[in-house]
């Protein structure tokens, strides 16, 4: 199996805007050059969530981001701090399925969950858009 999550734009600075990720087993998004989805956003923080889209199941983690990372409404994981120093800790992290609404920040989008069967033929019709059981 092999599975593509794309994201679709669909509020901020990057509405309409489509990114796609397939064969890749971390994609980090944030404000940081360095991150695999790059987002010029101050409510955005460096290293704000990790995609994990080199397994069968996608999934998305909270970085210890400090405005939180959302999935349909759902906080999952922002302000975790280490009791002792402070320091921002590693949040939770949520399966993603086809039609969730990821949110960092000010920018929101749509998940889009293509899993293919590695036995498909090339040239096939394009896979079939799938819902992930959690």
């Amino acid at each position: 199996m092999a599975t593509q999550v794309i994201l679709t734009g669909t509020g901020g600075a990057l509405e309409g805007q489509e990114f796609a990720f397939a064969g890749q087993d971390e994609v980090v998004i944030g404000r940081s050059s360095q991150c695999s989805l790059h987002l010029d956003d101050p409510t955005v923080s460096r290293r704000h969530c990790l995609l994990d889209v080199g397994g069968e199941w996608p999934w998305v983690r909270d970085l210890g981001s400090l405005n939180g990372t959302f999935i349909n409404g759902q906080d999952i994981g922002r302000h975790l701090r280490h009791a002792h120093t402070g320091e921002p800790i590693v949040g939770g992290f949520k399966l993603l399925h086809d039609g969730d609404e990821l949110r960092l920040g000010n920018q929101a989008f749509r998940v889009g969950v293509r899993v293919t069967n590695s036995s498909e033929r090339e040239g096939a019709d394009e896979p079939e858009l799938c819902e992930l059981a959690a």
